[in-house]
């Protein structure tokens, strides 16, 4: 503060356009072309993209592994990240679960949460119930390469539906992993509550012939992706949002 006037130091993202509307400079700041900004404003349904694009046989194979463990009663167990997307992702994946098998759902499905900041496999091992036949990990999981060879040897199956960076290689994992950064999906930004989401539009159009509305969950698949601060510049997740918010 001088002489009594407070200053405050400031930098502009971009210099003012008169020509521009307070929405279209605020847009244009933030990185959306004026070309462009209608179309995100516009941002619904036609936006989304396919689950296929994650891998179609890929996850053709996970959905026929859960199809499998449920028609089997098998227990299924599932570790809950403790951030946002993580409990927007476990939720998801268990309401889906109750949507299209209640009673199975409510005698075989288990969770668990981690303590602290601790993700995917690593403090969770001996927090598996012993009849456990599938361990499905949301938002996480896809480098525990040892915990899923652990798994393997206990005879029980694992799926990581993921979105974060994976490090090994993936054909020496027994998991099954679907990872938005591992896969032709063209939006990167597709957070852990995103890729569960698709996988229960794969498994509700591959056995469940579209019976059920997937759509029911897209408040929670819009709090994963806000919640894990995706790119709202990106069409798909201002949609996902939008959607989601109003539902």
């Amino acid at each position: 503060m001088r002489g009594g006037v407070r200053t405050i130091k400031c930098k502009l993202y971009n210099e003012p356009d008169d020509n521009l509307t307070a929405l279209q400079q605020i847009l244009y700041n933030r990185g959306i072309p004026l070309e462009d900004q209608q179309e995100w404003l516009d941002a619904g349904y036609d936006d989304l993209i396919s689950w296929k694009m994650l891998g179609e046989e890929k996850i053709k194979t996970a959905c026929n592994c859960l199809f499998e463990n449920i028609v089997n009663n098998n227990d299924i167990f599932l570790p809950i990240d403790c951030d946002q997307d993580g409990y927007g992702a476990g939720a998801l994946l268990i309401n889906f679960l109750y949507m299209i098998a209640p009673s199975y759902t409510e005698k075989h499905v288990k969770w668990a949460h981690h303590e602290g900041k601790i993700h995917g496999l690593t403090d969770m091992m001996n927090k598996i119930p012993e009849e456990t036949k599938l361990v499905i990990i949301t938002d996480a999981g896809s480098n525990d390469i040892g915990q899923h060879k652990e798994l393997q040897s206990l005879g029980i199956d694992c799926i990581c539906l993921d979105h974060h960076p994976v490090s090994i290689n993936l054909k020496d994992s027994p998991a099954i992993i679907i990872n938005v950064q591992s896969c032709d999906y063209p939006n990167k930004n597709l957070t852990g509550g995103g890729v569960v989401y698709k996988f229960c539009e794969a498994f509700n159009d591959i056995y469940c012939d579209g019976l059920f509305s997937v759509d029911y969950f897209f408040d929670l698949c819009a709090v994963s992706n806000i919640g894990d601060m995706a790119d709202y510049r990106n069409k798909e997740i201002r949609a996902i949002s939008l959607i989601g918010l109003l539902s």
